[in-house]
């Protein structure tokens, strides 16, 4: 496990040093209404490096769908 390059956030990396799994907080310079922009995204990359949607799609780099939105724990919003 390893800190994202800017520090908002974490990276978990296989053997191989490919990035499999990243979680980060809003990025105030993503778009407006994005997931990305929203709040707290996972993004899971495969062994080829594609990026997946959370039904498991290729999507690209920048694709909305790939940015898949994390939710707070309802027993502590309460």
């Amino acid at each position: 496990m390893l800190s994202q390059k800017n520090g908002n956030g974490i990276r978990f990396i296989d053997e191989a040093g490919i990035e499999r799994i990243r979680i980060h907080g809003p990025d105030p310079k993503a778009p407006i209404g994005t997931n990305s922009n929203s709040g707290w995204i996972l993004r899971i990359q495969d062994k080829n490096k594609n990026y997946l949607d959370n039904f498991g799609n290729s999507g690209g780099y920048k694709a909305n769908e790939t940015h898949m939105t994390i939710y707070g724990n309802p027993i502590l919003e309460k």
